[in-house]
Parts: structure tokens; sequence; C-alpha cells
């Protein structure tokens, strides 16, 4: 007796859920022995849209700057012209247990590409280490 061969067009199915990175605070709270400062590698960049905020993704956490944040004027003026002109990573150092942070330069090369005009994301040999 045959069976019956499945289609693509038999099939239903979810995307899985993506797991998210933990938040700055969240992070901080898992690290409790936290030697400081915690460097991690900047992997994208999601400019203001919806929410009137910087979106900063590493490979360890995610962190937002809001206009009232020290940053937030510092990416309005430079975040383009850096990432377009470099083929260098950058990192966000956390200072402390308070999460306080500040972008640093990396030696990690790669190149960063724009996402429409959403935001940019690097591209490079070490962008998931540090």
């Amino acid at each position: 007796m045959p069976t019956k061969k499945e289609s693509l067009f038999d099939v239903a199915g979810k995307e899985p859920a993506k797991p998210k990175l933990p938040t700055l605070r969240q992070f901080l709270k898992e690290e409790k022995n936290a030697k400081f400062p915690i460097v991690a590698t900047v992997t994208l960049i999601w400019f203001p849209g919806n929410w009137d905020n910087y979106s900063i993704e590493t490979n360890k956490f995610r962190a937002s700057i809001a206009p009232n944040h020290p940053l937030y004027k510092l990416l309005d003026r430079d975040v383009i012209a850096i990432t377009e002109a470099s083929d260098t990573g950058i990192a966000l150092s956390v200072e402390d247990g308070d999460g306080t942070i500040r972008f640093c330069q990396t030696t990690n090369y790669g190149k960063w590409e724009r996402i429409g005009n959403s935001g940019v994301r690097f591209k490079g040999e070490h962008a998931s280490e540090q």
C-alpha cells in the first residue's frame, strides 16, 4: 500500500523562539562575583525608531541608551561615521556593578554592515568572542 509523501503545502509550523540576550541589569545580577571592567564586543547597534533609544547588542548582554544618557548625543553624532569608516569592532565596557558603561575600541577586524535605516551589524573575525 503506497504511503503519502509530505509536500511543502501539507506541513505547518512555527519558528522556534530565539533566545534573547539578557539585559545589562539581568547580566550583572547573574554575575555576582564579576571583576570589572567587563568588556563585551558590540555586534549590533539599533538606531532609535519606534522607541527613542539606541539598543546595543553585545556577545554577552544587551543595553539600552535613552536620550537622557550621556552617550546618546555622542552616538547620534558619531555612530555612522565611526562604523562606516572603520574596519575594527567596538566594545562596551561595564565599569561597575551599577551598570556604568563606556565604549572602547577593539582589535577585532571585520566590517560594519548597514541594516537598512534601522542599525548596523559587525561582521568580524571575533564578533562573538571576548
